[in-house]
């Protein structure tokens, strides 16, 4: 699980949102109260007339005890002004936030839904439960609320700039990755681009594997505020992402000169020197950081048991990192021959990160030739050729998928060249010798079965020896009675 938070930070963004559902609470009261033939008049909204008791009063004395950092006293005024007029959304998303600060997420939600349900086209409550939800691992309903929110209020960037993490996060399709995308690129052709949108759109192109657009829109967003944590932090993924650990470290240690007990920052310094292979440094830096939730948990575990090798702690790599090339270079190696649809996924993530790595490529192809996608695995194996034409092993995945797609012709070529290269090599002799017999060319076949039981007697192989001594007095048969293709 690739370890982005695009998302504002906590505090700054329920400031943002205090300030946005004032404006919000400040035009909505203003219609309310020139429209006579709304739902209720101002004279209904504010039935009892005493100061004390009045819902708008009691609002906004909630608000000034909220943006004080009082949170007791501001969902006191909220409830108050609740219990006079149940339904004022704005108070009532406001008690949300409340809560939210208080991680009373239970009252947050029904809070929020309420403020919902009150007041249906209010795009904020939608867009702050959905990231309650995301940061509390709900993440098909987070989507769900934030992708409602961004309807309701398409330049959102306090929306976009979280359904970015979520999408980034929960590894959806590339097709809606790009669709997001789109929209994000629309975006950023308008005037005074925020930063949280810059990050954004780079966080959505390193995960698309377009490193020089990430870095380019990275640039723009620090160009703006060199200091910017969410953006030094994305800067260092594609820093990770590069294998430049030393760049990752250095960044990372920016943003914790700022703020030394930023969670963010540590995991990103423990990742790069886990990558550095300092795994102890690496394990110092996790157990600093206090409230180990369960991604901590599993990255030290992680970490622990990495030296096994084994694919489940290579998969608890995956899940801390979803980028991690390293992990998914090994998994599509082990789980070829046991999970060959598993290695196929690995393959083609390992090399959408590292384009370059012809092993990756190799194992993609190798995990199509396990899937018996044939002629897939012909075509991704031959381009390897013009760049490899000496690997061993992209010509004996390259000599299988012939075999088995019948193409015996073609398949005798790999096997001749497997040869050439190990003639010890007893396997290849014997189905070189069945692709000259199914082409009717009796007396190469019957040479190379010969040569094929000499070597595999002593080195197994016993059941293709057994139908091999069965074969070998017919062939003969049919070469001593003129049968077959004679050789040119």
């Amino acid at each position: 699980m690739a370890f982005t938070n695009n998302i504002l930070s906590s505090n700054i963004r329920q400031f943002l949102v205090l300030c946005l559902v004032i404006i919000a609470f400040l035009f909505s009261m203003h219609a309310k109260i020139a429209a006579q033939d709304e739902e209720f008049s101002q004279d209904e909204f504010s039935q009892n007339k005493d100061a004390e008791n009045d819902p708008i009063l009691l609002f906004n004395q909630g608000q000034d005890a909220h943006a004080k950092g009082d949170l007791k006293k501001a969902l006191e005024f909220y409830e108050r002004a609740l219990k006079e007029y149940p339904a004022f959304p704005e108070a009532e998303y406001q008690r949300g936030m409340v809560f939210q600060s208080l991680d009373q997420h239970s009252n947050a939600e029904k809070s929020f839904r309420k403020a919902i349900e009150l007041k249906h086209n209010w795009s904020l409550p939608y867009i702050q439960l959905g990231i309650m939800l995301f940061d509390t691992g709900n993440y098909r309903d987070s989507e769900k609320f934030l992708t409602e929110g961004l309807r309701l209020d398409g330049t959102s960037y306090i929306a976009i700039s979280a359904l970015s993490d979520l999408l980034v996060k929960t590894k959806v399709p590339d097709s809606r990755l790009r669709d997001f995308y789109a929209k994000l690129a629309v975006l950023a052709k308008g005037k005074n681009v925020p930063i949280s949108l810059w990050t954004s759109k780079a966080g959505i192109e390193r995960k698309l594997g377009e490193i020089d657009s990430a870095k380019e829109s990275i640039s723009r967003a620090l160009s703006l505020d060199a200091n910017d944590k969410i953006a030094l932090a994305e800067l260092a993924e594609i820093y990770l992402l590069e294998r430049k650990h030393d760049s990752a470290i250095e960044t990372a240690e920016r943003i914790l000169r700022k703020n030394s007990e930023s969670r963010m920052a540590k995991m990103i310094l423990a990742r790069a020197y886990n990558l550095k292979g300092d795994s102890d440094k690496a394990l110092k830096i996790l157990d600093s950081i206090p409230n180990a939730d369960q991604e901590i948990l599993e990255f030290q575990t992680a970490i622990k048991t990495d030296g096994d090798l084994t694919v489940e702690s290579l998969e608890k790599m995956l899940e801390i990192d979803a980028t991690n090339v390293s992990a998914l270079g090994r998994l599509c190696s082990v789980t070829r021959a046991t999970a060959p649809e598993k290695a196929l996924d690995y393959c083609k993530r390992a090399l959408t990160i590292d384009k370059n790595n012809i092993n990756y490529a190799i194992g993609f192809g190798a995990a199509l030739v396990q899937l018996k996608q044939y002629s897939s695995a012909v075509t991704v194996l031959r381009n390897l050729l013009q760049h490899s034409p000496n690997d061993y092993v992209i010509h004996a995945n390259l000599a299988t998928a012939l075999f088995q797609m019948q193409d015996f012709e073609a398949a005798k070529i790999e096997y001749k060249w497997l040869i050439g290269k190990r003639s010890e090599l007893a396997v290849a002799y014997y189905f070189l010798a069945i692709s000259h017999d199914k082409l009717l060319e009796y007396k190469d076949a019957l040479e190379n079965y010969q040569k094929f039981v000499e070597l595999a007697e002593s080195g197994g192989n016993q059941l293709e020896v057994e139908k091999v001594n069965l074969r070998i007095p017919i062939l003969m048969g049919q070469i001593k009675r003129g049968i077959g293709k004679t050789k040119k």
